[in-house]
């Protein structure tokens, strides 16, 4: 299951990116963007249900989480193949929100290690 935190800054992060793209008068490309990020959380998602799947069996071959691992990259690349048929402009608008999530995630991360690394002295 997903964090609360990533759906906020998921959900904050395409509103900030809507509205701004909106007011740059680029109402196209708020459809990559918005993909993007959709891509982004199912992707995160994924990735964080196969390694709790990995931590609850230990005994479990590697196997199994590589294939996971290859399915997933391989149907990102497959969505954004699909975002590239739309147009170029969509698929910067795509990376762009799909990076922003992980860059907003990055920045979560970051700060609750801080907070608790101080907590911690």
């Amino acid at each position: 299951m997903i964090h609360r935190r990533v759906l906020y800054s998921a959900l904050l992060i395409a509103a900030t990116g809507s509205f701004s793209l909106w007011i740059m008068k680029q109402p196209i490309l708020i459809i990559g963007w918005l993909l993007g990020i959709i891509i982004g959380i199912v992707n995160f998602s994924s990735l964080l249900s196969s390694l709790n799947k990995t931590q609850s069996t230990p005994i479990k071959p590697v196997t199994g989480f590589q294939k996971a691992f290859f399915i997933r990259y391989l149907l990102l690349a497959g969505a954004f193949f699909l975002i590239i048929q739309m147009g170029r402009n969509q698929l910067g608008s795509a990376v762009i929100g799909f990076l922003s999530l992980y860059i907003a995630l990055f920045l979560d991360y970051l700060f609750r290690f801080k907070k608790s690394k101080n907590a911690g002295s």
